[in-house]
């Protein structure tokens, strides 16, 4: 009879009816998923082990399936998650810190779009706000073109497409007449 001991967090447990006892599944340390049974001698004692914590589990192997000899919990499991699971934690982290950052971006440039539209209405020399207002959009272009610029046709998506259009003309068309004065 072959005998294995094995560390794994419980994720799911269910009563089978037909054999009067429960199947277990866990995930073990390195990402295995095992299931195996319970026996009837374990039927009082086994409504105490919960999903989601940390066993060391001894099973061994019947004919067919792996059965479950003894368990004992393991106390370090509240304090310490498994590698792979920090590592999500810190991408997840990563990109709604990302998200967050595009979000304040969009917030700040619509920020100064609505403070630029009260300086033109409240500017007495509407001038000098047309021209901080164009330097700001001539700035724009410049950063969205030099984004696309560098980019293989197969990278862009059709909307950076049209936009390499749209400025290749702008710039061609300022090109020409800065070059014709």
């Amino acid at each position: 009879m072959e005998k294995e001991k094995i560390t794994g967090i419980i994720t799911s447990k269910e009563y089978q009816q037909l054999s009067d006892n429960y199947k277990l599944k866990i995930i073990t340390l390195n990402k295995q998923e095992i299931f195996f049974y319970s026996q009837q001698r374990h039927r009082e004692a086994i409504w105490k082990i919960t999903v989601n914590e940390k066993y060391l589990f001894t099973l061994f192997k019947g004919k067919k399936y792996w059965f479950l000899d003894d368990w004992e919990e393991v106390e370090e499991a509240s304090q310490k998650t498994p590698e792979w699971l920090s590592k999500r934690k810190e991408e997840l982290l990563e990109f709604n810190l990302k998200n967050l950052q595009s979000q304040s971006n969009k917030q700040s440039l619509e920020e100064q779009l609505i403070d630029l539209e009260k300086q033109l209405r409240n500017a007495g020399n509407r001038e000098e706000v047309f021209l901080d207002y164009f330097e700001q959009f001539v700035n724009l272009l410049l950063i969205k073109h030099l984004s696309i610029k560098d980019k293989q046709e197969y990278q862009l998506t059709e909307k950076e497409k049209k936009e390499r259009e749209i400025l290749d003309k702008i710039v061609a068309s300022w090109f020409y007449k800065t070059s014709c004065q």
